[in-house]
């Protein structure tokens, strides 16, 4: 537990040399989502009921805080895993595994809850406590996923093109492809019954559900803590494979 806090404390520390620029751009992020996303995409859903910008400021919040720890978890990966002093600290990989989770679970919360503060202000809608306890059970599975999806996209891009071209096309599928500012059911019919059972848009999709007062499905909550376990093995077993293999 030392260990794993004394990783943190590093993460932390980085981060607090560039406090203002990622403090700027956590408040920044939700604001540039709603000028470019949501208001142009409200003058093509106008009979949406609530409103459009109402519906989709969860997907600002989803988008922003999942797309963040994304970022935030491939850099932390980055500091971690490519130097090669690393294999000989005597430290195990569920140390780096569960000090990534944790620093990126903090990342994704604080800009859930900026978000949240930014589109609630833009919107004038405010969401009730009880429903951000909600929000906040069902964004943490997708906060592990992406932290999971990050290492395995870690792995397999070997260079800064291959990164960029990964970052761009994570953010779309957040943006454009799971129902955040697009509803899944103007989609395809085939499409929507297979993208509203993988974990992150069944969560998008839960979390819209509770904005407009609606009751969530607990099968999709399941769903998501079940690819969320899943993932983490995945990891676990490949980060063991690097670490533990020393000769």
């Amino acid at each position: 537990m030392n260990i794993i806090r004394i990783l943190l404390y590093k993460e932390f520390i980085i981060f607090k040399k560039s406090l203002l620029l990622y403090v700027s751009f956590l408040f920044l992020f939700p604001l540039i989502l709603f000028l470019f996303f949501s208001i142009p995409l409200s003058l093509l859903f106008m009979d949406m009921k609530p409103i459009y910008t109402i519906w989709s400021s969860i997907g600002i919040c989803f988008v922003c805080s999942l797309f963040l720890t994304y970022l935030f978890h491939f850099s932390y990966l980055s500091r971690i895993y490519k130097k090669e002093t690393t294999k000989s600290l005597p430290i195990w990989p569920y140390h780096y595994l569960f000090s990534g989770y944790i620093f990126s679970i903090i990342v994704g919360l604080v800009e859930f809850f900026i978000a949240v503060l930014v589109t609630s202000s833009m919107t004038s809608d405010i969401i009730s406590i009880v429903s951000l306890i909600k929000l906040i059970v069902i964004i943490l599975p997708s906060i592990i996923i992406v932290c999971n999806l990050s290492f395995l996209i870690f792995k397999i891009s070997d260079n800064f093109m291959a990164k960029n071209i990964f970052n761009i096309l994570i953010f779309l599928i957040l943006s454009l492809g799971f129902g955040s500012f697009i509803p899944l059911s103007y989609f395809p019919e085939n499409y929507n019954n297979i993208v509203q059972y993988l974990p992150i848009a069944s969560s998008i999709y839960n979390a819209q559900n509770i904005i407009v007062s609606k009751s969530f499905f607990f099968s999709l909550l399941f769903i998501s803590f079940f690819y969320m376990v899943v993932f983490s093995l995945i990891s676990y077993f490949v980060i063991d494979n690097n670490f533990t293999n020393k000769n």
